[in-house]
């Protein structure tokens, strides 16, 4: 009598090709997720330079005169829904608002990576709440903080008068819970937005033990104190703790956008002379033209 074998696997074959997908997919997952991390990176990115293009030509119908950041709401849309936003509650008006007509979009104020604003459905929520609806913060020194002369700032500068505009940060990432009117500075900023220390190195970064909104103490905020400015901290986003503070958000970098309307993905920690303030021979110390700062002179 002939005898046939059977067709199929044995278990040791079995265990080997098991084995053997496992090993491919512990190699590869991690590849696909840098890969997406990447392509949200380059998305983000592209919303940056479309805002920023937004505001270049705001600049252009307003004398070039920079957008102010924020004011309070006023009219029959006062604590009405804020559309086409969200579902909040319209308390204030923003920079994001006046630039939204120009873009015809607002899911370009959303970062991929970033998570939901948990206020973004909730109808009896403010707009200034953790709404996430802006993950995109201005420069409030070139916007005047909230617009005029209020809460200590100034108003809005022209773009003519900005000595290096190619250096000169205009836009950078902000918390996922961000809300409208984000902006901030090298030391101070609103909308979730604490200032460039806080956004790089999370809610447990130090201060030098100051008001960080006094301009007049500015100077404490250089390089002399890099190590506690830039390296120190809990590197988490304050308003959102499971998630990396928003200017490590990408690979421990983020995207900017800059005063001449460029776009530029920067490290964390190659920011950390944006801090410098100090004035050195009637000079801004660090305004040469060859380092990102929020001085605009």
């Amino acid at each position: 009598m002939r005898r046939y074998r059977e067709i199929g696997f044995t278990l040791i074959e079995l265990l080997v090709v098991i084995a053997i997908i496992a090993i491919l997919a512990a190699i590869l997952f991690p590849v696909f997720a840098q890969a997406r991390e990447a392509a949200r990176t380059a998305s983000c990115s592209s919303n940056v330079k479309q805002i920023s293009l937004g505001v270049m030509m705001y600049l252009q119908d307003y004398d070039e005169k920079f957008v102010a950041s924020r004011w309070d709401t006023v009219g029959p849309q006062f604590d009405k829904p804020d559309r086409p936003w969200s579902v909040t509650k319209n308390e204030h008006t923003d920079w994001a608002t006046l630039i939204q007509p120009y873009v015809k979009n607002t899911s370009i104020f959303r970062c991929p990576t970033a998570t939901d604003g948990y206020d973004k459905d909730n109808p009896n929520a403010l707009n200034s709440d953790r709404t996430g609806t802006t993950n995109y913060a201005i420069n409030n020194r070139l916007t005047g903080r909230w617009g005029q002369q209020r809460w200590g700032g100034h108003d809005m500068v022209k773009q003519s008068v900005l000595a290096f505009p190619a250096t000169t940060i205009m836009i950078a990432e902000t918390s996922s819970q961000g809300s409208g009117g984000s902006e901030n500075t090298e030391i101070c900023g609103w909308g979730w937005s604490d200032g460039h220390n806080k956004q790089m190195n999370g809610g447990s970064a130090p201060s030098p033990g100051f008001d960080p909104c006094d301009d007049n103490q500015a100077p404490d905020w250089t390089t002399a104190n890099q190590s506690a400015l830039c390296t120190q901290g809990d590197q988490k986003d304050e308003a959102d703790t499971g998630s990396p503070a928003p200017l490590r958000r990408h690979k421990n970098g983020a995207n900017y956008g800059f005063a001449d309307g460029h776009v530029k993905f920067m490290p964390a920690p190659s920011t950390c002379r944006v801090y410098d303030g100090a004035i050195v021979n009637g000079k801004r110390n660090n305004r040469t033209g060859s380092f990102p700062t929020y001085w605009p002179n």
